[in-house]
């Protein structure tokens, strides 16, 4: 990924890979330790009217200000563009567009057996959403245990039990709140599941197994819809203190796996309303 800088206001000073083939934070742990702001963006470091603005967290040493001064020689030749968004160019494999698949080859050229192209990019799973769960089995979509470990001081409370740490396998699979959901879909398919402890190991175990032709289609696009309503209704409590019941989390899946089975008419002759009216039935036919 090849970092184009403009207004600064999209891309981490510390943290990106903007300035050469490493991060400042990789140069300068020094400096990374004694900033306040560690998730900076750059605009936030270098502004428009004060200069740089690094926010230590106390007066420099004589090796830091050495560090300090290597460190604004090589910022001397950026200038920002305030006119204009930071662009991010995929630069992997000689295409320049970023697709799902030249993604999935670097990470296999990197080593990473983790992967399972067939588990994380499913059939008929938007882009974005295959992107998110790619992320997810990453430990890197920032639930505010992500957060906290990146070393931002917020309070680490489930949105949703309001009891356990947000991790991202507390949140998606173990959270007594969200664990309605999934027993919901697994009950109505009459299945039974017992959940691992991981996301990425659930997606690899996830098998279609018995069942109808309809309920096996559904079955596997279950937990990608299932894990992105829980992440969308975790957002809308966090940033728009708006909280939805288990209920209509579960009317969001069936809108999703409704939408995303269209393609292959999982649904043929059904209208939404259906779905919400008789899943048990439908899953069964």
């Amino acid at each position: 990924m090849k970092i184009n800088v403009n207004d600064g206001r999209s891309i981490h000073f510390w943290t990106d890979k903007w300035l050469g083939n490493t991060t400042i934070k990789d140069r300068y742990p020094n400096l990374y330790k004694l900033s306040r702001h560690k998730d900076a963006t750059i605009a936030k470091i270098m502004t428009e009217f004060t200069g740089l603005d690094f926010n230590f967290c106390r007066n420099l040493q004589r090796d830091e200000v050495r560090s300090l001064i290597q460190l604004v020689e090589e910022l001397d030749s950026i200038n920002l563009n305030r006119e204009e968004d930071d662009l991010m160019e995929w630069n992997v494999a000689g295409e320049k567009k970023f697709t799902l698949k030249s993604c999935y080859d670097a990470l296999s050229q990197d080593g990473n057996d983790n992967l399972d192209t067939d588990v994380i990019w499913r059939k008929n799973i938007p882009s974005k959403v295959a992107f998110w769960i790619w992320t997810a089995t990453q430990n890197a979509i920032p639930t505010l245990d992500v957060l906290n470990n990146r070393g931002i001081p917020i309070i680490n409370r489930c949105w949703f039990c309001k009891c356990k740490a947000e991790t991202i396998n507390h949140l998606l699979l173990h959270c007594t709140v969200t664990s309605q959901i999934w027993e919901y879909f697994i009950q109505a398919q009459k299945r039974i599941w017992v959940k691992n402890e991981s996301l990425l190991k659930n997606l690899v175990e996830w098998r279609s197994g018995q069942g109808t032709h309809r309920g096996k289609k559904v079955w596997l696009l279950l937990p990608y819809a299932i894990c992105w309503a829980i992440w969308l209704e975790r957002n809308d409590r966090a940033f728009n203190s708006a909280e939805n019941s288990v209920d209509n989390v579960i009317i969001k899946v069936k809108g999703f796996l409704y939408m995303w089975g269209l393609k292959d008419k999982i649904f043929e002759g059904l209208v939404f309303s259906d779905l919400c009216r008789n899943w048990v039935d439908i899953v069964s036919m």
